[in-house]
């Protein structure tokens, strides 16, 4: 007999938290909803959940009682620090996926070096305004003579899209890496993926090509 996996949701306030618990619990979890007070724990009377109440000192003894249980847990308040500082509980007690969200690059190197596992919206608003507006780069800048560097944005309409860096690199005779939440990849066999940024070292003139890719 399979013992039923468990999720922890910190109360988002809005309709976020109803959509995770959603689908959790029709993908077969059992769902564990943390919040303020009784008040907000009201919306959720009639969700498949366990509603708990969030104590000064933590998650309170209630919760304690199944926390080896939980596989995941979901932190999306939209108080950072109460995301961070409970990720660091529950990452202490053993729950091995800790997702927080986070509004800044500083929150976000604070959790993936806590090991957990950050969405930075703000990152998220920003790679959407880039796809509905099509910008196609967001900075040349000249750098020796001829030389320039470019950071080029991908959208889903870019001709980059899906193409390995090698091969970007031996076309427009350029050096270049991704940016991908957060992380430089130089691996030449690397993918393009939309919401990526490229940063490109080469001629002006080839620059100035790719960029209107």
């Amino acid at each position: 007999m399979s013992i039923a996996r468990r999720a922890l949701i910190l109360d988002s306030g809005d309709e976020a938290s109803i959509y995770i618990i959603d689908i959790l619990s029709n993908n077969g979890y059992i769902v564990h909803i943390l919040t303020n007070d009784e008040k907000d724990a009201k919306r959720y009377l009639e969700k498949p959940v366990y509603i708990h109440i969030l104590k000064e000192e933590g998650i309170g003894e209630d919760l304690e009682k199944n926390i080896n249980e939980v596989e995941v847990a979901f932190l999306i308040s939209f108080d950072e620090k109460l995301n961070l500082s409970l990720g660091k509980i529950l990452k202490s007690r053993g729950i091995p996926m800790v997702v927080v969200m986070v509004r800044s690059s500083d929150a976000e190197i604070l959790a993936q070096e806590g090991g957990m596992i950050p969405v930075n919206i703000t990152k998220n608003v920003i790679r959407e305004l880039i796809s509905i507006l099509k910008l196609r780069f967001s900075k040349f800048i000249p750098i020796d003579g001829a030389l320039g560097l470019l950071t080029l944005s991908i959208t889903s309409d870019s001709k980059l899209l899906g193409k390995p860096l090698s091969e970007i690199e031996d076309k427009y005779m350029v050096k270049a890496l991704i940016l991908r939440e957060g992380r430089y990849i130089r691996d030449p066999d690397s993918i393009v993926q939309e919401g990526d940024t490229i940063v490109m070292v080469g001629r002006s003139e080839d620059l100035r090509e790719l960029a209107s890719q």
